[in-house]
């Protein structure tokens, strides 16, 4: 990090990036040292993803995700099941974390910021083939080579054992939370450091992203609205188009309180989607019925709701029609349940800064892998497809609008999958396929 000065963003962005304690150092010599309050591990909610209390809420009751993110996937050394000692270690690992700083925002009144750290774990279909015995019935994540091939998709596949999620606002947190995990401090916060995850885990990938108002026209492209916290240019996470942590919860069973997690990168082709103009954008972003004006600049206008209803969906096939374009969030919306509620939540739309080219880590969490692949044919079927002519699962009938003016299919591709079991926090180190019956 030399020669001409980086604004702050940029320099939070690429310390993040880079990673190490020469990177923390830099940030502390630069930012000043952060003040964090410590946590209290006794506290937190046995589901892992429950983070929705402790996040900003913006006026219109919308979560807002910390502007950093930090993906450490993981190796587990040995090929058998793991040991008790094991286990401990990475239990260990897990609480330093949570004495050393705050569950996101803490007991701050109206937070605007998350301070503090907020993490999950989770193992994949991988990890599980070391036990003699299986995942119960409907808990176990599938394999992410069978959603790819089940999307029709050209993409790599995360080849990890099991995978740490972070987040916060403040770059200092995840570095150091790092450096802690990979055993290279003695204390964290004033918190003793006991026991590292690299103890028992290889780290075989590392993965960072940011999100935040004006971050990707800074960083990505000038026709990124000034004002836009993602790189397509429109907020997202809007309340009516969020499953609620309830409803991607495991329900019964051991692992009650977990759910499963679809991390995928996927690549942007912002060149294209910036040669259209705002009108045209907000067509396919939302509905050929949805206008700038309605939407705003970013989605600012749409306060909490997206305005996807019902009739929106069930117009999808006219607007193809008519119109001859018709908008993601429309197309998606057709794969929600029974009563018009999401069934996926996503926990982040981070855009990548470890790529060369522009994209994003996405992270879905929902009760079933068939509930995300739901979603995912929607977006993916071509509007207007006949469903008899082969496209399964297809909501919507007749002719055929172009890839290019089919929602947001044509400016986005899928890099790599994952797919993990994010168990309860009390399972979360080295879990078995029963723990019930484990002594």
């Amino acid at each position: 990090m030399t020669g001409k000065p980086l604004g702050r963003r940029t320099f939070l962005k690429a310390a993040l990036a880079a990673g190490g304690t020469s990177a923390l150092s830099a940030c502390i010599e630069r930012e000043g040292q952060v003040d964090v309050p410590t946590g209290d591990p006794s506290s937190l909610p046995e589901r892992q993803f429950a983070w929705n209390q402790s996040l900003p809420t913006g006026p219109h009751g919308n979560v807002k995700l910390p502007n950093h993110q930090l993906i450490l996937l993981l190796d587990y050394g040995d090929d058998g099941p793991p040991s008790n000692r094991d286990r401990e270690r990475v239990e260990q690992a897990f609480r330093t974390l949570e004495r050393a700083y705050q569950w996101g925002t803490g007991d701050e009144f109206s937070p605007e910021t998350t301070t503090g750290l907020l993490f999950f774990a989770g193992y994949a279909p991988r990890y599980f083939d070391r036990f003699d015995r299986d995942l119960p019935g409907g808990v176990s994540p599938t394999r992410p080579e069978a959603v790819i091939d089940e999307l029709g998709e050209k993409a790599g596949v995360d080849e990890a054992d099991a995978v740490v999620v972070l987040t916060s606002d403040e770059v200092q947190v995840l570095l150091a939370a790092e450096q802690a995990l990979r055993g290279n401090f003695d204390s964290l916060n004033d918190v003793p450091v006991d026991a590292a995850l690299t103890d028992v885990f290889d780290i075989v990938d590392r993965r960072t992203g940011f999100l935040g108002v004006g971050r990707p026209a800074s960083e990505l492209a000038a026709d990124v609205p000034e004002e836009s916290p993602t790189a397509m240019g429109y907020r997202s996470g809007f309340k009516d188009n969020q499953a609620t942590e309830s409803r991607v919860a495991i329900h019964l069973g051991p692992f009650a309180d977990g759910t499963i997690l679809q991390l995928s990168r996927l690549a942007f082709d912002l060149d294209s989607w910036y040669e259209y103009d705002e009108s045209e954008r907000v067509k396919r972003m939302f509905s050929p019925e949805h206008t700038p004006e309605e939407v705003g600049d970013i989605g600012e206008n749409l306060g909490g709701q997206s305005r996807i209803s019902r009739e929106t969906v069930e117009r999808t096939d006219r607007d193809a029609e008519t119109h001859g374009v018709v908008g993601h969030t429309q197309k998606v919306a057709s794969a929600r349940d029974d009563s018009f509620e999401p069934t996926i939540l996503r926990r982040s739309e981070g855009v990548s800064t470890d790529l060369s080219t522009p994209a994003m880590n996405f992270i879905s969490l929902q009760r079933y892998v068939e509930e995300f692949l739901e979603v995912r044919r929607a977006m993916d079927c071509p509007a207007g497809a006949d469903e008899s002519a082969g496209s399964s699962g297809c909501p919507i009938h007749g002719e055929p609008v172009s890839e290019e003016n089919d929602g947001i299919r044509g400016f986005i591709s899928t890099l790599t999958r994952g797919t993990y079991l994010v168990p309860p926090r009390s399972l979360r180190a080295l879990p078995t396929p029963d723990p019930e019956t484990e002594t």
